[in-house]
């Protein structure tokens, strides 16, 4: 028994002793280090690891650890890395920080520690922790306690001096005391909050709730799960300029803008209040008192001058904004946005041309079925005695600075034919968005006063006689961005030319969208003259192949041909495309929707599809049809084994041919080569002829060699080196070509009769052979009238300059040009080659 234990508190003081002596590991092993600006980030994310790494390289700017496996950052996890200002620890099981965990990162801007599991408590947050960071700006600590009740380790943001930016969990009710006051300079402070569900808990806000923030700059509630706003509770937030309500289910329209009655007199940037709808649970009387907006209950907002108001998807079923016309309000807002309602109209809309600084009002896409109503804010009055029509005009007076108008799918009722659309207070406005509101246009419908409109959407509503649509936007020829998708009626798409004014139209887009007009065909050339047209939508229209011609589109960088009927594109488009790209340097095709061919005749675009450099959505691969009828995907085709398959059989049937055309000629080549004289004089008598010039051709050997016995290494080592290896030349070498045996006279003449031309290497000692009369003889006696250059003489000069003696039976026959001096620094000179080629290639 002793024994076991003693055997145990062995094993028990080994393992202490191993965890004690483990590696971490290696950040410059198991990391991703780059190099920037002399400084290094280190990506440690995704690792899984249980440990900080160690051996960071000195000058590290930033740390990312997130997505490991890290429980407890342990002391000193970071020491000496004083040039860090990033560090991400998010999204780990962290739930215990040591004291003295940041040590050693004293110029720590930004730390990041949400998504993890640190209660809120000196637990996990010992007192201390963050001492060492006296730079630290932003702190997320977030989506780490959702306990409901508790009180915040507040001492441990008393070092925090230098904090700008504040991210935290929340209870229902909480207090901000002790060390929160250290945060002098805290410019923002945001509770955490989901899609999902309100992590967020906080349900009240007391009077003095934000007391201990005096220059807070950026609250954010979103996600939250207000119920209750005490009248002061914004008091002192002096220097307050963003607020972000949106998102508190159940709070209510009214709850929130009345919630605001702290910040009268206060100037800020932004409020949201937007998606603060009351449930369906509550009643009805309840909701409806929060769908109709009064000017009384937009009072507290009308004392306040705020730059942008977001009041989009409550339900509003109406909206008196038009009554703060004479509020402070109206003197300082800029946007409004009350999109996504439920507003079938807007009481005094007409009041908002006093909005003085309004540049951008959203009251777009209102949430209505079946609902009538009559237009507001129009003067709408008979026409002039300029135009004779039954039609009137139609004056639409807008705030005087505003840019930008939504009313997309707003209940206009608009439905009247005007012959003449006039917008007044317009001269600013270059953004406006008509589209789904039930306009038909005429082809007798102008629209003007607009001087400086450059985005222009009217998808969705209808233009009778659509070739006539040039009529329409003739005044707005600057236009930059065009939107029409969905504009045409049945039967409008079958001729192309008819969309030819759009060329002499539209001068200076950039953008433009013609999508689901049931197009099937288009000019090729008419975006010709769109020399600033970067992106082009033609989507979900019946395009079957490349709608035009991209080499009239000098800067396009983006086309949408989604869900049309394109089984491929051609190679010569294939070809402009990639052209194309290499001349803009960056090329966004978009073919999703499509159903492909994979077949044979497509084999080009299926190869195309994986190898070009243009930008394709879904990176390449679409759906596909085969020839079997099998659906398939672009990128799971084997392009090796479909081109075997489409192009194997062809050049099966082509090698085989090629294989039969060289048995052939081999065959024939050889009875020609056999039957050589038969053939030739065969063609002789054919034709009456009886001689003809001797070709290089007609002989067995391009060069005959003749040199003395003595002297073959020159033969063998210089000129066939030069000759037959670097020049191609058949020589005839008498150790190498003649067979031992042979009668040497014999072979002599032979050599000579089976060589286009020889060579005589005239040296002394050939001079004294035995044969060397006879040799110069039979070489003397093949040069004839026909074949003046059939012998050519190289001598080479003796040690002290002397010209040797060339024996008169050679002066008589070799011309003086086939006569070459020769000395031994010529061996090395590419001149002296190229001149002995030229004089053995002379016919």
């Amino acid at each position: 028994m002793l024994i076991r234990m003693q055997n145990l508190i062995l094993m028990f003081f080994s393992a202490m002793s191993a965890q004690m002596t483990r590696q971490r590991p290696d950040a410059m092993t198991v990391c991703d280090v780059t190099s920037v600006n002399s400084s290094f980030l280190v990506d440690c994310s995704s690792r899984n690891l249980s440990e900080v790494p160690v051996n960071f390289p000195t000058n590290t700017s930033f740390i990312n650890l997130r997505k490991n496996k890290f429980s407890t950052i342990l002391n000193n996890s970071f020491q000496e890395l004083s040039s860090v200002r990033v560090l991400n620890l998010s999204d780990n099981h962290i739930s215990l920080l040591e004291a003295n965990a940041f040590t050693g990162l004293p110029n720590l801007e930004e730390l990041y520690l949400q998504l993890n599991a640190l209660k809120l408590n000196y637990s996990s947050y010992p007192p201390g922790i963050f001492n060492p960071l006296k730079k630290l700006q932003t702190l997320r600590m977030e989506y780490n306690d959702l306990s409901e009740n508790g009180s915040y380790p507040d001492m441990i943001f008393k070092p925090l001096v230098t904090l700008k930016e504040l991210s935290i969990d929340t209870m229902k009710n909480p207090v901000f005391d002790g060390g929160f006051t250290s945060l002098r300079v805290l410019e923002s402070l945001q509770f955490s909050g989901t899609l999902n569900g309100p992590t967020c808990l906080l349900q009240v806000i007391r009077n003095n709730t934000f007391s201990v923030f005096p220059g807070l700059k950026r609250l954010n509630l979103r996600w939250c799960a207000l119920r209750d706003v005490h009248k002061d509770a914004f008091k002192y937030l002096e220097f307050l300029e963003m607020l972000y309500l949106s998102h508190n289910g159940d709070f209510g329209v009214v709850n929130a803008v009345e919630s605001l009655q702290s910040l009268t007199n206060k100037n800020m940037t932004f409020i949201d209040i937007s998606n603060v709808l009351k449930s369906y649970t509550r009643p009805w009387n309840d909701k409806l008192n929060d769908s109709i907006l009064t000017w009384h209950k937009l009072q507290a907002l009308g004392n306040i001058c705020v730059k942008e108001l977001k009041l989009s998807n409550n339900d509003i079923l109406v909206i008196d904004i038009g009554d703060l016309a004479l509020s402070t309000f109206s003197t300082c807002v800029e946007k409004i946005d009350v999109s996504g309602n439920r507003v079938a109209e807007i009481p005094n809309l007409r009041m908002i041309r006093k909005f003085r600084k309004l540049v951008n009002l959203d009251i777009s896409n209102q949430k209505l079925q079946g609902v009538t109503g009559k237009s507001y804010g129009v003067n709408v009055r008979p026409g002039t005695h300029k135009i004779e029509s039954p039609f009137p005009f139609l004056y639409i007076t807008l705030p005087y600075k505003l840019k930008a108008l939504n009313s997309s799918h707003f209940p206009w009722k608009l439905v009247t034919l005007f012959y003449h659309v006039h917008f007044t207070n317009a001269r600013y406005l270059k953004e406006l968005n008509i589209s789904r509101i039930g306009i038909k246009f005429f082809p007798t419908v102008t629209v003007t006063g607009l001087p400086a409109l450059e985005v222009l959407d009217v998808s969705d509503n209808t233009f009778i006689g659509f070739k006539f649509m040039g009529t329409v936007f003739e005044p707005l020829r600057h236009l930059e961005k065009v939107y029409m998708d969905a504009v045409l009626l049945d039967g409008e798409a079958d001729v192309p030319r008819q969309f030819d004014w759009i060329t002499s139209v539209f001068k200076h887009l950039t953008e433009f969208s013609f999508a689901r007009n049931r197009i099937a065909s288009l000019n090729r050339t008419i975006f010709k003259s769109f020399d600033n047209l970067t992106k082009l939508r033609l989507s979900q229209n019946e395009f079957k192949d490349f709608p035009f011609d991209i080499r009239t589109t000098t800067n396009l960088q983006e086309i949408d041909l989604q869900y049309n009927a394109i089984s491929q594109i051609d190679p010569q488009t294939c070809n402009h495309l990639d052209l194309h790209l290499s001349s803009v340097g960056r090329l966004i095709l978009k073919l999703n929707g499509n159903m492909m061919s994979c077949g044979c005749r497509t084999l080009e675009f299926v190869q195309w599809l994986s190898e070009t450099h243009v930008t394709l959505d879904r990176g390449g691969n679409y759906t596909c049809i085969g020839e079997d009828g099998a659906i398939l995907s672009t990128k799971d085709i084997n392009l090796k084994q479909f081109w075997r398959r489409c192009v194997g059989r062809f050049w099966l049937y082509l090698t085989l041919s090629t294989y039969l055309i060289f048995v052939v000629s081999v065959l024939v080549f050889l009875l020609v080569k056999r039957n050589k004289t038969r053939i030739m004089y065969w063609f002789f008598r054919r034709f009456g002829l009886n001689v003809r010039m001797p070709t290089r051709g007609d002989f067995v050997y391009d060069v005959n060699v003749m040199h003395a016995d003595v002297e073959y290494r020159w033969a063998w080592y210089t000129l066939r080196q030069r000759l037959e290896i670097e020049k191609g030349f058949r020589l005839l070498l008498p150790d190498r070509d003649i067979i031992p045996g042979v009668d040497k006279a014999d072979a002599i003449i032979q050599s000579v009769h089976n060589s286009w031309k020889t060579i005589l290497y005239l040296t002394p000692a050939f001079l004294q052979e035995d044969l060397a009369y006879f040799s110069l003889c039979a070489a003397a006696f093949s040069v004839s009238d026909v074949m003046a250059g059939r012998l050519l003489l190289l001598v080479p000069l003796t040690d002290d300059g002397d010209y040797p003696c060339i024996p008169q039976v050679l002066l008589n026959s070799v011309r003086e040009c086939n006569i070459v001096w020769l000395q031994d620094s010529d061996l090395e000179e590419k001149s002296f080659w190229n001149k002995i080629e030229t004089l053995l290639l002379e016919n």
